[in-house]
């Protein structure tokens, strides 16, 4: 895609300083570097290149442009993640590959088991296997198509609980109970994940699948602490103010 070149940059220029002949030991490695570091600071002590402060953080700059992007950007992310979009079980593709000794390297890292993807491995396992590893995947996605079905009207739902729970609070001069501020909590964090995801699909990086997952379990949450005050308030409708079930 798009994103790859850019986030790729670094693992390319290490793997182009390797094929020079760099990485012999650590000493030459690093006299390397530092002396390509000497002449970026220096390109940029004369003006050859627009460098920004040393000591800055890595939030892409804004550019005018990108306002009209925000609000869009924004709400086509707030609904994949209220919608579960791209809530997939499907490995077939996803694989990984490369020398042993750097696969290794990778697991140990990132704790995370890689897929090999060479035929003769994979191929080789029993059929019954495969088998339920397909099934496993079928279910999987079954459910994710449900979710994706029933949790958006169960979120409108929810959020109009959560008004009316908030409007009802004001009139009668009620306290929120535990579940309006549990949801509030809710709505609160999946409206500041989007927002930073919105960020990042603008500035940086438009691959935001995997971390969007994220904000599914307080998807969940909200609505399941939504539709309980509402019931609870529906339960009570006739309460006073210093009813102490009120909190319950």
């Amino acid at each position: 895609t798009k994103d790859l070149p850019a986030a790729f940059f670094i693992w390319a220029f290490r793997d182009a300083v390797a094929a020079a002949g760099h990485y012999r030991n650590s000493a030459d490695t690093m006299a390397y570097y530092e002396s390509i570091g000497r002449q970026i600071d220096a390109a940029c002590e004369d003006g050859r290149l627009d460098c920004r402060p040393r000591f800055t953080d890595l939030i892409p700059p804004w550019h005018q442009e990108f306002n009209k992007l925000l609000l869009p950007t924004w709400w086509s992310v707030f609904k994949r993640i209220v919608s579960f979009d791209e809530c997939s079980a499907d490995t077939a593709g996803r694989f990984s590959w490369g020398p042993g000794k750097i696969m290794m390297l990778y697991e140990t890292v990132t704790r995370e088991k890689l897929r090999t993807s060479k035929p003769a491995v994979w191929r080789s396992s029993p059929g019954y296997h495969r088998h339920l590893n397909k099934e496993k995947i079928r279910i999987l996605n079954d459910i994710g198509k449900f979710y994706s079905r029933i949790v958006p009207p169960l979120f409108i739902a929810a959020f109009i609980a959560l008004l009316c729970s908030l409007g009802t609070s004001l009139y009668k001069r009620f306290l929120p109970s535990w579940a309006c501020i549990f949801s509030l909590s809710a709505l609160g964090g999946i409206t500041a994940l989007s927002v930073i995801l919105t960020l990042v699909a603008i500035t940086s990086y438009s691959e935001i699948t995997r971390a969007m997952q994220a904000a599914y379990p307080m998807v969940m949450f909200f609505i399941i602490a939504s539709l309980y005050d509402a019931w609870r308030l529906w339960r009570r409708r006739g309460a006073r103010p210093d009813d102490p079930e009120r909190w319950e």
